[in-house]
């Protein structure tokens, strides 16, 4: 599996803090416009969600990350067409990629911690079978 994600989508719920995101403090859009996963296998257990291993390439960076996907609906639509939703999450040092902005707070701490959350909501549906 392959995917791709266009860097300058990425929606936090702030305008401001999503322009600096795109900025060349961080993601850089104008040079790295997208973030590219490709999966090398999956890890099953029958007690816990899959996880898929894969490359990461984001920021000219390329490394391993495992993200660990979540089933939360099944359910067939009109006409018996069969659809589910998916969470898709990984956890990962930005500063592995390249990612180095921070600055300090007045109240002691940082802006931005090293380790980084990515979470995707993704809907699937089986399309018909070629005739």
């Amino acid at each position: 599996m392959r995917l791709w994600v266009d860097l300058a989508s990425v929606d936090t719920d702030d305008p401001e803090r999503d322009d600096q995101i795109r900025s060349p403090e961080f993601f850089d859009v104008a040079v790295f416009p997208q973030a590219t996963f490709s999966s090398t296998g999956v890890q099953l257990t029958e007690h816990a969600n899959p996880i898929v291993k894969g490359h990461l390439d984001l920021h000219g960076f390329l490394e391993e990350v495992d993200v660990e996907v979540t089933r939360h609906d099944r359910r067939s639509a009109d006409r018996g067409i069969e659809q589910a939703s998916y969470e898709a999450k990984a956890r990962l040092d930005r500063q592995k990629f390249g990612l180095r902005w921070n600055q300090d707070l007045d109240v002691g701490g940082i802006v931005v911690g090293d380790e980084i959350e990515i979470v995707a909501q993704l809907e699937a549906v089986r399309g018909k079978p070629a005739t």
